[in-house]
Formats: C-alpha cells, sequence, structure tokens
C-alpha cells in the first residue's frame, strides 16, 4: 500500500493542475471509482501499476523526483 502523505501530495499535484479524478482515471483507463479507490488506498484495490504512474507523471509533467515523493516515499531518505 502506498503512503498517504504521497498520496495526499499528489492530490495537490491535482489540484493545483486543476486535473480531476475522472480525468485522471480516463488518462490510465480505469473508471472513477476504481481511481478514487487507489488514491484513497482503499485496501479493496491494487496500488497503481508503473505504468500508470509513469502516464500520470506525463500527463501531469511531473517530474521523476516528484513521482518517487508521490509514489515511492519510502524509497527516498
Amino acid at each position: 500500500m502506498h503512503e498517504k502523505v504521497g498520496l495526499a501530495e499528489f492530490k495537490a499535484f491535482l489540484r493545483y493542475r486543476g486535473v480531476s479524478q475522472r480525468e485522471m482515471a480516463d488518462v490510465i483507463g480505469v473508471s472513477l471509482s476504481t481511481f478514487n479507490m487507489k488514491i484513497n488506498g482503499n485496501d479493496k484495490a491494487s496500488d497503481f501499476t508503473v505504468s500508470e504512474i509513469i502516464a500520470m507523471g506525463e500527463y501531469l509533467d511531473l517530474t521523476a523526483d516528484q513521482l518517487l515523493r508521490c509514489f515511492f516515499p519510502q524509497f527516498l531518505a
């Protein structure tokens, strides 16, 4: 499961860029419900896949460092 702090930072990127969860769900090819469960760390949803993370990063023009902070904070010192 992703760190909730990282997901909160990703949600902030969405708000800052004016991108809705529905729009982001369309970008990665999942339903809004599935995206919502993933972004909220719902135990019934799988984590975002690497390809989904890359697609969202490209769409939002995020750097690799920003993506690491959002989705893999446990690997940062």
